[in-house]
C-alpha cells in the first residue's frame, strides 16, 4: 500500500499526489491519501476535486498549535502513527532530493521491496514521460467545473495563449519574472499571429488590469475569484483557473512556479517560461 501526504500548494499537491497514483497503477498496490488542511491550503478535497474510486482519502487538519492546539496534536498523531508502522518513509525534501538524484530507479526499487510506503511529496517523484495527461484522474467538482466553462466558452483555444504570472508572496517569481517580460513575449506573439488572445491568471489584479489596459480586447480572464488559500472558494477557484489556463495552444508562465507547469500538464500543450 502507499500513502502519500501531498504537501505545499495546488499545483504542488498535484504533482506528489499523481506520482503516487501512477505508481500505484503500475504496480498494482493500494493508494491512500492524506489530505490535510492548513494556512497555504485551506480547502477541503471534496471541495476541489474527486479521485477514481478504491482511492481512500483520510483527513487532517493543522493550523499550528497556537491556534488550535487539538487539530495540531492530532495531526501529529496521525502523521507519526502511519510513519511507526511504515516499512519505508521520506519527508519532503528526501522525496524530492532522491527522485532528481536516482530518479524512477530508485522508487521502483521502494515499491517493489516495501510493503506499507509512507510518502509526503511537494513535487513528483514518477517520471511522467510517455503517459498522457497524467492529471487526467484528478476529476475537478462540478462547481469548478461550471466555473472554468463560463470562461473558456467565451474563449477560441485554437488561438488563444495562456498566461500565468505569480505575484504577492513568491519573491522569485517577482524578481526573476517582472511583468515586462510577460509584455514581450505576448508582444512576440501578436507580431506571429495578428488573432491571438491571452488568457490572464494572475494572483495579483493590477496585473490583469494593467494587461487589459495595455492589449485591450484580446484580454481574457476569470471576473470573479477567490484569492483565498484557506479556503474551499479559493482553491476551487484556482483549479477552475487552471483549466482555463489549460484551454490554450501553449502556456506562458513564471519562473520557479509549479502552478504554470500543471497548467501546461492538463492538456499536454506547451509551456515557455520567461525570466530576465
Amino acid at each position: 500500500m502507499i500513502i502519500v501526504e501531498p504537501c505545499a500548494g495546488l499545483g504542488n499537491r498535484f504533482l506528489g499526489m499523481a506520482s503516487a497514483y501512477h505508481w500505484a497503477k503500475q504496480s498494482g498496490e493500494e493508494l491512500a491519501v492524506l489530505w490535510k488542511t492548513e494556512r497555504v491550503m485551506g480547502a477541503r478535497s471534496e471541495a476541489v476535486f474527486s479521485l477514481p474510486a478504491g482511492i481512500k482519502i483520510i483527513h487532517a487538519k493543522d493550523y499550528g498549535y497556537r491556534d488550535k492546539p487539538f487539530s495540531h496534536l492530532k495531526y501529529q498523531f496521525l502523521e507519526k502513527y502511519y510513519r511507526s508502522r511504515a516499512d519505508y518513509f521520506s519527508d519532503v525534501d528526501m522525496t524530492y532530493d532522491l527522485f532528481m538524484e536516482k530518479g524512477n530507479e530508485y522508487y521502483e526499487k521502494v515499491m517493489r521491496e516495501n510493503k506499507l510506503k509512507f510518502i509526503r511529496a511537494f513535487s513528483q517523484f514518477h517520471d511522467f514521460n510517455g503517459i498522457d495527461k497524467p492529471l487526467a484522474f484528478i476529476e475537478p467538482t462540478d462547481y469548478v467545473r461550471k466555473k472554468a466553462d463560463s470562461v473558456i466558452g467565451q474563449i477560441d483555444s485554437a488561438k488563444n495563449i495562456g498566461v500565468h504570472i505569480r505575484r504577492t508572496d513568491n519573491q522569485v517569481c517577482i524578481n526573476n519574472s517582472p511583468i515586462e517580460v510577460f509584455v514581450e513575449a505576448m508582444e512576440r506573439e501578436i507580431a506571429n499571429d495578428a488573432d491571438v488572445t491571452f488568457y490572464i491568471a494572475s494572483d495579483d489584479w493590477d496585473t490583469i488590469c494593467f494587461l487589459k489596459e495595455r492589449f485591450g480586447d484580446r484580454i481574457f480572464y476569470m471576473a470573479e475569484k477567490n484569492f483565498e488559500r484557506d479556503s474551499d472558494r479559493g482553491i476551487a477557484d484556482a483549479f477552475a483557473e487552471l483549466i482555463c489556463l489549460s484551454h490554450s495552444k501553449k502556456i506562458i508562465g513564471s519562473f520557479y512556479s509549479t502552478y504554470s507547469r500543471i497548467a501546461a500538464m492538463l492538456s499536454g500543450i506547451e509551456l515557455e517560461v520567461v525570466k530576465k
